[in-house]
């Protein structure tokens, strides 16, 4: 193994002659840091290792919070049995005092737990202070005091990286400490340097201004078959840095462990002309053509031997091998990030794929008879992906992206050049039928033979947002495309797909709520529809109600708002577009679908694309001539609106349940806006034209709750919701809330709802690592009536689902009578809080510890809050009010 190590030469000098000159980091000790940023880190374990020298601060402040850990803390000189059965691993100053660091981490990661979760924090030794003192010539350390004898210190997230994947850990950066504002002089020349040696100046400042690092590493668990060296491959590397070169490829020994040959290209003009010019020098059946960059720790060479050996000979020429990159799926008919990488601080690890659509320049593997060739005037960017669709198109065969040990040290600071988007507009024009084409760098959105070229300025798939509307310019100009070639069933493919892919994202979710590049969109589809489908004039009298879904479930908020609805006409006729097509698939849910709606005619389009489908809702609609139109449809389904926007129904409806995401549809003309609650009316009302109105929830009553005068050791408390409504963890992580309930409280926590068995299983560790009973959790699964099931509870007291709030639920709880603590995002991106959805603005909380408050208030205040949380439900959320309001948006117009 290679030892970048961290020793130093403070050590006896056998050690340290021991390590190449560039080796000797010093960790940064948690007892010096402060706790509390490291408790904020450290997750619960019923198991933890502490090695290396320390005053025991740590351990103390760890099971001050967990006091049912068994932490145990050995120093540098620790045997692989010491960490059997740990579930936390925590590395502080003196652990690399080891003879071997390297061996060192290898047997903790081989006595380690399934999932141990390993922590280590470093100085930073590439920073400013230190770039100026090799200035100066003199690398004593000043801050061990008079008598400390001078020792190197070469500490990065580079080389603690290294390390730790040639140990077997997989190593994430999770957080750092910004240096103290540097002297301006000594930056700028700093920056000179860099911008002699060709690094970005937003790199270099990254790294010289960063004092301290976390790194978070995990085993890598995953079989990997092995086959010794010789190397079934040989290395083709073009440069033009060696210094890259020096530090990452030729060093490792992943490939010195097969004896891999390395051929460097020097100034090759593209990887075409690499490749080319190396492979008279190949004598091995396959070629790896890597980036300078790149690292491969241990075991990556017999595993890539296990690959290549699998493949049979006459295999060969069609092989196509990448390890990062996108594949489809084809069970979800997706594209989804496949392979591994460690990409400087970040950890990128997703399953093999066998159907790869993309895959990174940073390394490919082909036959030295390869029927592939790069194609030259791609350049540097995306010629992997070229190879890929050329594969695909022309070949008939599909890459595959293979799951094996990589890091990616770069040192580009993450801005894609001119020459990538150049890049991607020959690979666009290249493959012009191809499809929007997925990359780990963007969507590539195609063109279409007839359509004018993209403007060479734009970076069309990037997304911009405007107040809490969001656009996507890489849909948008391929759906232009689209339509300037008439080609109407790829541009609600696109339509659809780029929502699908935007209105989930973290950064997204309870931030934006419209679409409105998109909704322009559907308004140029539906006239391209009404053109191409004329229809006979409506009958004079229009009557009864259309209601359109996209699917529907068995359980969830938004079947039930349709069921309500439906139960209050007379005979509707609802709609489904069948969007993802799984009721074609397999139709049997839908009988079960029927009973939740005994008076209602439940259809279904007939398979079809979305333009056939959008076409035969058109239709249907002209027939029945209704006299409401209520669209119910899913975030991401244009064809409601395609099809009906032109429909000569006096009234049409809009419903917008999606009150966390963005959706199609918020910002149409012509169509009347119904919120399910006046929190989400009022952010709506603000921002959008037309009239504005709520149709609140409602459950039918079931009668309140009768509560015992709770006392805090003995109130319970209840949870329910799916584990899309709550973190996993964080802050706010639901094992941080029931941990809060059942510290501040001294009854169960029960949670209706599914919950993934981990989940479960990493709650109850957590409980029982901090000195509590794991049977206070109690996990009830799903309920046939939430409101009947929190009847028979023992609790007192119920807590929204947060980070998103969950409105027919608390709608539920509140009508049984429970007091609503509920999250208040303090966030000032996020959405304004739902507050009129619940009974007691003194029972909302923004952390833990708030909430704790909230939970004493709420047992000391019972009685009040309780007659509150009904008060509230009988006039805003009870069957009256519902059709009332449901009369009112049904009015004839």
């Amino acid at each position: 193994m290679t030892k970048l190590s961290i020793l130093r030469t403070d050590v006896p000098a056998a050690r340290a002659l021991a390590a190449p000159p560039a080796a000797a980091p010093r960790p940064v000790s948690p007892a010096a840091a402060a706790n509390d940023a490291w408790l904020k880190l450290l997750p619960a374990a019923r198991r933890a290792l502490q090695v290396g020298d320390d005053a025991g601060a740590l351990a103390a402040a760890y099971r001050r919070r967990h006091p049912g850990c068994e932490w145990r803390q050995f120093p540098n000189d620790t045997g692989g049995d010491a960490a059997a059965g740990a579930e936390l691993i925590v590395l502080v100053d003196g652990w690399a005092h080891a003879d071997e660091p390297g061996a060192l981490l290898e047997r903790l990661a081989a006595g380690a737990a399934p999932g141990c979760r390993l922590f280590v924090a470093m100085e930073n030794h590439a920073r400013l202070p230190l770039l100026q003192q090799w200035a100066e010539g003199d690398l004593s350390d000043a801050d061990d005091g008079p008598l400390a004898r001078p020792h190197l210190r070469h500490a990065s997230a580079a080389s603690l990286t290294k390390l730790l994947l040639d140990a077997g850990w997989l190593p994430a950066l999770v957080a750092s400490t910004p240096a103290p504002p540097p002297d301006a002089a000594v930056l700028a020349a700093a920056l000179l340097l860099a911008e002699t040696l060709g690094l970005p100046a937003a790199t270099a400042r990254q790294r010289l201004c960063t004092e301290r690092f976390v790194l978070e590493a995990v085993r890598d668990t995953a079989p990997a078959a092995r086959v010794d060296g010789p190397a079934r491959f040989t290395v083709v590397v073009p440069t033009n840095r060696e210094s890259q070169l020096r530090l990452n490829v030729l060093p490792s020994p992943g490939l010195r462990e097969v004896g891999a040959r390395i051929v460097v290209q020097r100034q090759a003009a593209s990887p075409a002309a690499a490749l080319a010019a190396a492979l008279p020098q190949v004598e091995t059946d396959w070629v790896l053509l890597c980036h300078q960059d790149i690292y491969f720790p241990r075991g990556f060479g017999a595993q890539l031997n296990a690959v290549l050996d699998g493949i049979a000979p006459a295999d060969r020429p069609r092989a196509l091998i990448g390890f990062a990159g996108i594949g489809v799926s084809m069970e979800r008919g997706s594209c989804e990030n496949a392979g591994f990488v460690i990409d400087r601080g970040h950890r990128f690890d997703h399953a093999a794929s066998l159907s790869a659509v993309s895959i990174d320049e940073l390394a490919i593997v082909v036959a030295r008879e390869s029927l592939h060739r790069i194609d030259p005037t791609m350049g540097w960017h995306l010629w992997a992906t070229e190879l890929c669709l050329a594969a695909i198109c022309t070949h008939k065969v599909f890459p595959r992206i293979v799951r094996l040990p990589l890091f990616h040290n770069s040192v580009n600071d993450y801005r894609l050049p001119d020459a990538f988007h150049e890049s991607g507009r020959r690979l666009a024009a290249k493959y012009p039928d191809f499809g929007p084409i997925h990359t780990l760098c963007g969507v590539i959105p195609n063109e279409a033979p007839r359509a004018a070229p993209p403007p060479a300025a734009a970076p069309a798939w990037q997304v911009t947002h405007a107040g809490r509307g969001a656009e996507l310019p890489a849909a948008d100009a391929a759906i232009g495309f689209a339509l300037q070639a008439g080609e109407h069933e790829q541009a609600l493919q696109l339509i659809a797909a780029g929502v699908h892919r935007h209105y989930r994202l973290p950064a997204v979710t309870n931030r934006l709520l419209y679409y409105p590049g998109m909704d322009r969109r559907l308004e140029q589809l539906a006239d391209r529809l009404a053109a191409a489908d004329p229809l006979p004039p409506a009958a004079p009298a229009p009557r009864g109600q259309l209601l359109i879904a996209s699917e529907l479930y068995a359980l969830g908020g938004h079947t039930r708002v349709l069921a309500d609805v439906a139960a209050e006409l007379e005979r509707p006729t609802i709609v489904l577009t069948d969007l993802f097509g799984s009721i074609g698939q397999d139709p049997k849910p839908l009988e079960a679908l029927k009973a939740l709606f005994p008076n209602a005619d439940l259809r279904v389009l007939p398979p079809g694309s979305h333009w056939e489908k959008s076409r035969s809702l058109r239709r249907l609609a002209a027939s029945l001539n209704p006299q409401d139109i209520v669209c119910f449809g899913h975030h991401q389904d244009p064809i409601p609106f395609v099809a009906t926007l032109h429909a000569a129904a006096p009234n049409k409806v809009f419903v917008h349940h999606g009150d966390h995401n963005p959706s199609l549809g918020c910002t149409l003309p012509g169509w009347q806006h119904v919120d399910l609650s006046d929190g989400v009316r009022e952010v709506c009302a603000a921002r959008l034209e037309g009239p504005i109105t709520t149709l609140p929830m409602y459950v039918d009553d079931r009668g309140v709750k009768t509560f015992t005068a709770p006392r805090v050791d003995d109130a319970g408390v209840v949870t329910s919701g799916h584990p899309d409504k709550f973190a996993r963890s964080g802050a706010l992580a639901l094992q941080q809330i029931v941990l809060t309930t059942l510290r501040t409280l001294g009854g169960r926590h029960t949670h209706i709802g599914p919950l993934p068995d981990d989940w479960l299983t990493e709650i109850r560790a957590a409980i029982e690592a901090s000195g509590m009973d794991p049977a206070r959790f109690v996990a009830a699964g799903w309920v046939a009536s939430l409101w009947e099931h929190l009847k028979t509870l023992p609790a007192a007291l119920y807590i929204g689902s947060a980070p998103l709030g969950g409105g027919r639920a608390a709608v539920e709880a509140q009508g049984c009578g429970y007091p609503v603590l509920y999250h208040a995002a303090a966030d000032t991106a996020a959405l304004s809080t739902n507050h009129p959805l619940y009974a007691e603005r003194a029972l909302a909380w923004g952390t833990t510890d708030e909430l704790a408050e909230r939970l004493r208030l709420g047992v000391a205040q019972h009685a009040r809050l309780s007659a509150a949380a009904r008060s509230l439900y009988e006039k805003a959320f009870s069957r009256a009010r519902f059709q009332q309001a449901l009369a009112q948006i049904l009015a004839p117009r």
